[in-house]
């Protein structure tokens, strides 16, 4: 990508997802979303919510 294309924005919503994926989505659906013709292969995981991890809202 050149500097003088635009890259697309994608918008937060907390708690519901990012540009075109939301939470809840399938694999197929993601796929379908980030434009790729199947779901990949995962990599890493599974990730849990741990309490104990410092976290702030900006």
């Amino acid at each position: 990508m050149s500097a003088s294309e635009e890259r697309e924005r994608w918008e937060l919503l907390p708690g519901a997802g990012l540009g075109p994926l939301w939470f809840g989505m399938s694999p197929g659906e993601v796929a379908d979303a980030l434009r790729v013709s199947e779901p990949q292969k995962r990599v890493g995981g599974p990730y849990v919510y741990n309490k104990q991890l410092p976290c702030s809202a900006a």
